[in-house]
């Protein structure tokens, strides 16, 4: 236990007592004298390791009241000090500091102020060490007996990721304030870029059925379908062609047409790009699709020329075997569930045989692009920027 302080004119102040490394309870701080001027209460002990820590010594009481001593210092776990109590002289004295916990264990308590003709000054609130509890905050000095309210306590600090508790405010004190929290921002979508050399026929993102302006084309998509009773498509054939919003940042709109029930001889949607388009200085057709989970996946692509196109003047509207026209140059391909880009080349578009028979694909005298639905497929097809690449 400290000492007690003297007694002359000024008080004497109270000795420390003594530090304890392991266990045990620590002292209370000594007791202030009571002179002219109050002494100053003790500190309390230091615990290195587990116990209880000490208690602030008391202030003294004479004309001007003592200061309380200081909580113990925990160092390892433990319960924290307790502040020493004000004086109670004249002039009200100051409560002790609450005890530190530097590493776990609770924070300490604020000392009590004092209660003299002018009230007392709160202790201060305990620190709290690594991952601690929030301090306590000092109770306000009680009001002096002819004099103004003492203070309100200091909010006791937060430990790690735990947010401080409001002070207790004496009279007149304020609360505390709460955390702000923050959020994670979205990662950047990076779309992958156009392959060199990339012609763009139409990337469908203004919304209508016609293909962008340039280089001598010029055409509007649309549906068609065989004469089967209660078959259903959408864009209707002869109605409007509006493109459809893809939901993703990189597809942004596209052609989107669902349908089921063409038993006689398919359906089909196209884009035409001239009459004719002359497209010898591209060797590839490239287009993004994918197709809804139940479609018929295997689609085949064509792309009609002046052998196989009514307007070519060489085949037959409306003949038959090897002199009829529709028997257009073209690729099967299987699309997926998931967005992917599809390039055909020139060189890998071959006839069915049925119809007039031309020697090659002719890219001088491209007419439109065909996408050509096999019979009785259930389908829900996406394509978008479609393009020439040399």
């Amino acid at each position: 236990m400290g000492g007690t302080g003297g007694n002359p004119a000024t008080g004497g102040r109270g000795g420390a007592r003594g530090t304890v490394f392991t266990g045990g309870a620590p002292g209370i701080g000594g007791t202030g004298g009571s002179p002219a001027t109050g002494g100053r209460g003790g500190a309390g002990g230091t615990v290195f390791t587990g116990g209880a820590p000490g208690i602030g010594g008391t202030g003294g009481s004479p004309a001007t009241g003592g200061r309380g001593g200081a909580g113990g210092i925990v160092f390892t776990g433990g319960a924290p000090g307790v502040g020493g109590t004000g004086g109670s002289p004249a002039t009200g004295g100051r409560g002790g500091s609450g005890g530190s916990g530097l590493t776990g264990g609770a924070p300490g308590i604020g000392g009590t102020g004092g209660s003299p003709a002018t009230g007392g000054r709160g202790g201060t609130a305990g620190t709290v060490g690594l991952g601690g509890q929030s301090g306590m905050a000092g109770s306000g000095g009680a009001a002096g007996k002819p004099g103004s309210g003492g203070t309100g306590g200091i909010g006791g600090t937060a430990g790690a990721g735990v947010a401080g508790a409001a002070g207790n405010p004496g009279i007149g004190g304020s609360s505390g304030l709460g955390g702000v929290s923050s959020t994670a921002g979205a990662p950047a979508v990076v779309c992958p870029p156009p392959p060199p050399g990339l012609d763009m026929i139409d990337d469908m993102n203004d919304g209508d059925r016609f293909i962008l302006l340039g280089r001598g084309r010029s055409g509007a998509w649309m549906t068609s379908g065989d004469a089967t009773p209660g078959a259903t498509m959408s864009p209707a054939p002869g109605g409007n062609f509006t493109m459809t919003d893809t939901g993703d940042p990189c597809r942004k709109s596209a052609v989107y047409v669902q349908g089921f029930g063409y038993a006689l001889s398919g359906a089909s949607f196209s884009v035409g790009l001239g009459s004719p388009y002359n497209a010898s200085a591209y060797r590839n057709l490239t287009f993004w699709a994918k197709v809804d989970p139940g479609t018929t996946p295997r689609l085949r692509v064509s792309l009609p020329d002046k052998d196989t196109h009514p307007d070519g003047g060489i085949c037959q509207f409306n003949g038959s075997g090897t002199n009829s026209c529709w028997d257009h140059y073209g690729l099967r391909v299987a699309f997926t569930t998931e967005w992917a880009q599809y390039t055909i080349p020139f060189s890998s578009l071959t006839q069915n045989g049925w119809g007039n028979l031309g020697t090659a694909f002719d890219p001088a005298s491209v007419y439109q692009v065909d996408f050509e639905i096999p019979v009785n497929a259930n389908f829900g097809i996406w394509i978008d920027d479609l393009a020439f690449l040399p």
